[in-house]
């Protein structure tokens, strides 16, 4: 596969695509209020914490030198299984513990994001086939249909829950259409209790670390929604979304990246693996710089006039947004490199940490700094996981390249 193809190619559907998420989220703010992106904002962070609980991991297992035919054969089956399982867990803790105005808003975002979840394996089944088109294909389906029923429902009944009912069947629809020729690709056999269960067996590291890298990223929103009002809280974030569509972007980069990093490993290419990440770290540094140098110059105008005059005062925050982007480019330049050399276990007992620094350090810095402090507390957890990643990573290179001396001397 062409890498440059391969990236201009989900480059341009991961730009359109990081556009719909700001349009979603501007729309809200002018048809609806601040308020609105709020409990918007905190019902999908929580249905996305659950439902990423039912991904188990699998997407990154299946682009792993460690995943075999049998597993492939039963992905779809896997996380059909583990997401209908992570939803009726969250239909139970919304049940006990989420405010009542909240319930069905938080139940019927998980189960959009059940159908994200079906998406998502199907791009892994893609990805792993080395068909990144079909996936660019399925982000511009998503990218103008997603806002225009989202809103255009919200337009019509000023609710957000029927615009989420809109969302579920948008995205059904959507996955019959771009997302079920994947089981074509790769063939899917009946369910299989053997390989299935030893698959979720070895993805489970994964799964969890990803548990954990959302829930490291989440808690500085849930922490600021004890400490400020709905308003502030909406002012999070729809300045955050400028961090996630940034990160959709970098993935245009690190989901052709992965599957070919994993072919030169499982070919005992260890010179064009390690150019290969050596290019993807300088790209994500330099990604991250542009970032930060854009929010200085034109953060505070482009928060006023996406979102209105309540945002008028908030350009700092984008810098801020801007470096937590930084630090996650190169965390996720390093997950997919570890990921690719089947080091599982070690980002697992990292982002265990990350919790401990997400949680000390935003209840801190959010109760002496408040909104500004959600972002400092991004920051700092991001930068920590990125260290911690970067030292494993060098380690993998330097151990890679002793075994290739050793190969050659013998």
């Amino acid at each position: 596969m062409n890498l440059k193809r391969g990236v201009s190619i989900t480059l341009g559907a991961n730009i359109v695509f990081a556009f719909s998420q700001w349009v979603i989220i501007a729309g809200l703010n002018h048809l609806g209020s601040v308020e609105d992106v709020g409990r918007y904002a905190y019902s999908i962070t929580l249905a996305g914490f659950f439902l990423t609980v039912g991904q188990m991991g699998l997407r990154q297992y299946l682009l792993s030198h460690s995943a075999c035919s049998n597993h492939l054969e039963q992905a779809m089956s896997a996380r059909v299984l583990t997401s209908f399982l992570a939803w009726f867990v969250l239909v139970i803790y919304a049940s006990v513990s989420v405010d009542h105005s909240y319930f069905y808003l938080v139940l019927l975002l998980g189960l959009a994001k059940f159908v994200e979840n079906i998406s998502d394996i199907a791009h892994g089944l893609y990805q792993r086939n080395l068909k990144i088109a079909e996936i660019a294909y399925s982000r511009y389906g998503r990218s103008f249909w997603t806002p225009l029923v989202f809103l255009g429902i919200f337009y019509l009944t000023a609710s957000i829950t029927w615009a989420c009912i809109g969302l579920i069947v948008c995205w059904g629809v959507l996955f019959a259409k771009y997302d079920r020729p994947a089981l074509l690709v790769q063939k899917q056999a009946p369910l299989n209790k053997t390989p299935l269960l030893e698959m979720l067996k070895r993805s489970t590291p994964l799964g969890i670390t990803n548990v954990l890298v959302l829930l490291a990223v989440s808690l500085p929103l849930f922490l600021l929604a004890e400490f400020v009002t709905d308003v502030e809280l909406g002012q999070y974030a729809s300045v955050f979304y400028f961090v996630t569509a940034a990160s959709l972007i970098l993935q245009s980069v690190l989901q052709v990246v992965s599957p070919v990093l994993v072919t030169h490993l499982s070919k005992g290419e260890q010179v064009a693996a390690k150019r290969l990440v050596v290019y993807s770290y300088l790209l994500a540094g330099s990604y991250g710089v542009f970032g930060v140098a854009a929010a200085m110059l034109i953060g505070e105008w482009v928060v006023a006039f996406i979102y209105g005059d309540q945002f008028v005062g908030l350009g700092y925050l984008t810098v801020l947004a801007a470096t937590i982007n930084f630090a996650l480019s190169i965390q996720a330049v390093g997950g997919i490199v570890l990921t690719a050399h089947g080091v599982f276990n070690y980002q697992m007992y990292v982002m265990v940490l990350s919790v401990i620094v997400s949680a000390v350090g935003g209840y801190l810095l959010i109760a002496s700094y408040g909104l500004a402090g959600a972002f400092y507390a991004g920051a700092l957890t991001a930068l920590v996981n990125a260290l911690l990643f970067g030292i494993r990573v060098a380690l993998e290179i330097q151990h890679n390249e002793k075994n290739t001396c050793l190969t050659h001397h013998q």
